[in-house]
Order: C-alpha cells, then sequence, then structure tokens
C-alpha cells in the first residue's frame, strides 16, 4: 500500500530523461498498479513527473523500450487514472512502442477537485502541453488511444486541429467506447436532474456501476484503490453539457480510427456514437463486442481477446 500524499511529496517535475524513483514513496505507487514495468522488460526506460498546465500539476508517466517503432499516447476515462491499465500496457510495450500515460485533472495523482474539470477544454490545453514536453524524446510516429472520455478528448484534438488547418499530432486512433453521448437515461439525468441537484449542492455520491465483467477488477476500484474517488462534481457534469455540442459543430474528416465498443455498454451511447464517428472520421475497423460492457481496457480476458488482437493490427499499420 502507499499513501497518496506522500507521493506527491516527493513527485519531481517531469524529464523525460529522468529515470522513476526506484525508491521510497514514488516506487511504492508504481509498484502497487504495477506501473514498474522497467522491471520486467529488459531495456525498458520508466521517467515521470509532474507537467504543470492549464493551473494544474498532471501526473505524467514515459515508457520507452530499447527499440522503438514509435509512441502510443494513451488517455484514460473518466473516474479512472494512470494505474488502471495494468493489462494493455506491458503488451503495448512488448510490441515495441512507447508509452505516454498522464492522469486527467482531479483523477489519480493530477491536482484539481477530484473527479472535476472546469471546463473541457482544459484537456486540450493539458494534452498540448505533454505533447510539447515529449516532442524531441517521444519517437515518432505518434499514435492515440482514448477510453471513454480519454477517447472524446482525442477526437477533439484531431477535429480542432483539422478545422484550423494543421495537421493533428497522431496518425491514427485506436477507440475505447468514445464518449459522444452518455446513454439516453445517463443524459436525461446530465441534462435535467443533475441541474436540478446542482442548485442544491456541488456533488453527487458516484455509483459504482458493474461496467465489466472482470470481477477482481471490480472489487479493485471499488474496495483496494485509494486513488478512487466517491464523489461525481456537478461542475464536471456541466462542463460535459457545454462541450457536447461544440464537439457535434465540427465538419466530417479522412481522418482514420479504429473502433471498439461493447453492446452491454450501460455509461456510452454506443448505437448513437458509431453514427457520429463514422460521420466524422474514416473507420478503418469497427468492433462490435456483444459480452462486453465498458471498461474495455479491463474487461474478462476471454472478451479482450479480440481488442488485444485489433491493437496489434492497429499498431503494425505501415505508415500511410
Amino acid at each position: 500500500m502507499f499513501h497518496p500524499d506522500a507521493v506527491r511529496a516527493v513527485m519531481p517535475m517531469f524529464d523525460p530523461d529522468q529515470a522513476w524513483p526506484v525508491a521510497g514513496p514514488a516506487d511504492d505507487y508504481s509498484r502497487y498498479y504495477a506501473l514498474d514495468e522497467e522491471r520486467r522488460q529488459v531495456g525498458l526506460t520508466h521517467a515521470g513527473g509532474w507537467l504543470e498546465a492549464a493551473g494544474y500539476r498532471i501526473l505524467v508517466h514515459y515508457f520507452r523500450p530499447e527499440r522503438c517503432r514509435g509512441t502510443l499516447f494513451i488517455v484514460h476515462g473518466y473516474l479512472e487514472h494512470s494505474g488502471l491499465y495494468p493489462q494493455l500496457l506491458p503488451y503495448i510495450l512488448s510490441l515495441g512502442y512507447a508509452v505516454v500515460l498522464h492522469d486527467l485533472p482531479g483523477h489519480g495523482l493530477s491536482s484539481g477537485v477530484r473527479a472535476g474539470i472546469r471546463d473541457f477544454s482544459e484537456y486540450q490545453i493539458i494534452l498540448d502541453r505533454l505533447m510539447a514536453r515529449v516532442a524531441t524524446s517521444a519517437p515518432r510516429p505518434w499514435l492515440g488511444m482514448g477510453q471513454s472520455t480519454g477517447g472524446g478528448i482525442l477526437m477533439e484534438h484531431v477535429l480542432q486541429s483539422l478545422q484550423d488547418g494543421r495537421p493533428p499530432a497522431f496518425e491514427r486512433l485506436f477507440l475505447l467506447a468514445p464518449l459522444v453521448l452518455p446513454t439516453p437515461f445517463q443524459w436525461w439525468q446530465i441534462r435535467g436532474a443533475f441541474w436540478l441537484v446542482g442548485a442544491l449542492r456541488t456533488a453527487m455520491p458516484r455509483n459504482f456501476r458493474r461496467n465489466t465483467s472482470d470481477d477482481s477488477f471490480l472489487d479493485f476500484v471499488r474496495r483496494q484503490d485509494p486513488l478512487q474517488s466517491h464523489w461525481m462534481p456537478v461542475g464536471w457534469i456541466n462542463a460535459l453539457r457545454r462541450w457536447v455540442p461544440h464537439l457535434h459543430r465540427f465538419p466530417a474528416t479522412d481522418f482514420p480510427v479504429w473502433l471498439v465498443q461493447g453492446d452491454r455498454d450501460s455509461t456510452v451511447n454506443s448505437r448513437y456514437n458509431r453514427r457520429f464517428i463514422r460521420s466524422r472520421f474514416r473507420v478503418v475497423v469497427s468492433l462490435q463486442l456483444r459480452e462486453a460492457s465498458h471498461q474495455l481496457a479491463n474487461e474478462r480476458q476471454d472478451i479482450r481477446a479480440p481488442v488485444d488482437a485489433l491493437l496489434t493490427d492497429f499498431l503494425q499499420q505501415s505508415p500511410a
């Protein structure tokens, strides 16, 4: 076990060339979440620390194999953090890709109101700052992978870049249950019930949904993860309400994406989101998993096997 405040107290500023501490609170944290991949893969380097952006201190991890084919930026979902990718991280690194991970504001070890955000535009400021910080050290090509809200953040980066007449930082995207709209019931709550509640209180108790078939992961998140938030700020909900129409204003592009969704997803509106993504991007592959729920990066191994296979195809694509 580790104490989050003890880790925050010793964390240095992020330097892509500075190795992650091998002892003390920071090491306790990385071992707890199996982020210490440098102990298991020969020639792998692991750097990390604080990145200051948009008024936050953002925790960053940067993993680089000895022989690199490129860099994959992973952006996690809402109510998640960098430590929740123990299945995918070693697999991606074994395929020869460097990985850049960061905790969103209010998530994991990053600063900010727990699970909150003032406006979704801050996610873009942080992503831009992070990419600028690793621009001279992270091998090209750059690819992006986003789970849920992370997928929405990456899609907005691409759409905004192309609308502004500049190339996106990424060559292609791998989207896991990406956020465009929540399910109809949740969207009704966000636009109606949460507005009413927001007049009386600043946060709602979190309902830990059964968003994966992996019981061990569910138990870990609910009972053993000290970085989980047990409240959902009304401020984040209101920021989402403003972001959805903003995302819909972007025109169609020919940018390539790989899309994975689960038929049992009760968090995002998979059917609507699939139509929206096809109307804005060139969907190279769309994988619909009958038994999968929302937490695709942490589904049961047999359910996740097609995701791993598709990820391998995504990473091994030749440059366009």
